[in-house]
């Protein structure tokens, strides 16, 4: 199985522990699954960490770590560097997901995202919410 997980599926999962997303990033990884990522997935992760979470004093861990957040995103990851440009009018900033899951040819993204969300399919790739994935991959592990 092959799977893009949005920025907002990565942040969740690397810096609230014990979220769903967390969750699901060790379950896709314990079943074998293979995560794609691309370079504008990563610099965007990077830009919202810093952006973000460096005002809050509570979360100075955060900026940190975030290195250590970084490195356990690429070694868990496939890089793909897509090739093909998209083109969305509901929402320019979700190209880049949509181009990562093609030049990987995912089966999957995995989105909190409502703009990706309501697409629910783009060229036979499923967009599906991070609960719905968390069910197929129990399934896939029963199989």
């Amino acid at each position: 199985m092959k799977v893009v997980l949005d920025t907002n599926v990565l942040i969740s999962a690397t810096l609230f522990s014990g979220s769903l997303a967390e969750k699901l990033f060790d379950k896709l990884l314990i079943h074998g699954a293979q995560i794609y990522c691309s370079t504008a997935i990563l610099s965007e992760y990077e830009l919202i960490v810093r952006r973000d979470f460096a005002e809050h004093r509570k979360l100075v861990s955060v900026q940190e770590n975030l290195h250590v957040f970084m490195a356990r995103i690429i070694q868990a990851v496939c890089l793909v560097e897509p090739r093909v440009k998209v083109t969305l009018e509901r929402d320019p900033m979700d190209a880049h997901i949509l181009e990562c899951a093609l030049a990987s040819a995912s089966d999957y993204i995995v989105t909190f995202d409502e703009d990706l969300l309501e697409l629910k399919e783009y060229e036979n790739i499923r967009i599906i919410h991070p609960l719905e994935m968390v069910t197929i991959s129990e399934k896939i592990k029963k199989e």
